[in-house]
């Protein structure tokens, strides 16, 4: 693996432009290789079809875990095919959210939630268990309770669709011993592979909250990233 410039090449030889916009069509006809192409942002990897091994990665100012989880995506498709359809050979290492929880803001810029209530959110996104493990703890917004029976009191939702239910936590919150108006929650949950590959790809589209009786839009909530 070698760096230079605003390219990371992974074997084989690729071109960087450092100056324009790729255009990732008229890259895949210059490309001998063919294959699949996956993209995020200004990342391009492009994988040969006949099982050759990754070729090449453009990068401009991105983050390190988004290079790296698309590289390991792009080993899942080189190496066992399709990555959707060789699920227990793509291994990507599991991701863990920090996140702060407090009152929010609507799209109007209104604030939302318990303005007395906060906490943290731990999620641990794990693409090949296809599980969200969390420990969620609340402070001062009373007894997480479902805002429709059902539903579940706490979720990820996504805010590119609108607010949407991403993943169900199916939390049952505990009080904390010792500590007044506290709530703690820590579990394991199966989610949906296309949620969590997008919430990977995405964190900072989707947002985690609690529900409680009297805020029954949300207590507190906190962005992903």
């Amino acid at each position: 693996m070698e760096f230079g410039g605003q390219g990371l090449v992974f074997g084989g030889h690729a071109s960087v432009s450092e100056h324009r916009p790729i255009d990732k069509r008229k890259y895949l006809q210059r490309s001998a290789l063919g294959g699949t192409l996956l993209t995020w942002g200004d990342v391009l990897l492009v994988a040969g079809a006949s099982g050759l091994g990754p070729r090449a990665l453009f990068l401009r100012g991105v983050s390190m875990r988004k290079v790296l989880f698309l590289a390991a995506l792009l080993v899942g498709l080189t190496v066992a095919g399709p990555a959707w359809a060789a699920e227990d050979e793509l291994v990507v290492t599991p991701q863990t959210f920090t996140v702060e929880l407090g009152p929010g803001v609507d799209p109007s810029g209104n604030p939302i939630g318990d303005p007395d209530g906060s906490g943290t959110a731990e999620l641990t996104v794990d693409l090949k268990a296809k599980t969200v493990c969390y420990d969620i703890t609340v402070t001062n917004i009373g007894v997480p309770t479902e805002p429709i029976a059902g539903i579940g009191n706490a979720h990820i939702h996504s805010h590119p669709e609108g607010g949407a239910i991403a993943v169900d936590l199916d939390t049952q919150f505990a009080a904390v011993a010792g500590v007044e108006n506290t709530y703690q929650a820590k579990e394991c949950v199966k989610a949906k592979r296309g949620a969590v590959v997008d919430i990977l790809l995405h964190p900072e589209d989707y947002y985690v909250n609690v529900h409680t009786v009297n805020f029954p839009g949300g207590a507190v909530q906190g962005d992903l990233a």
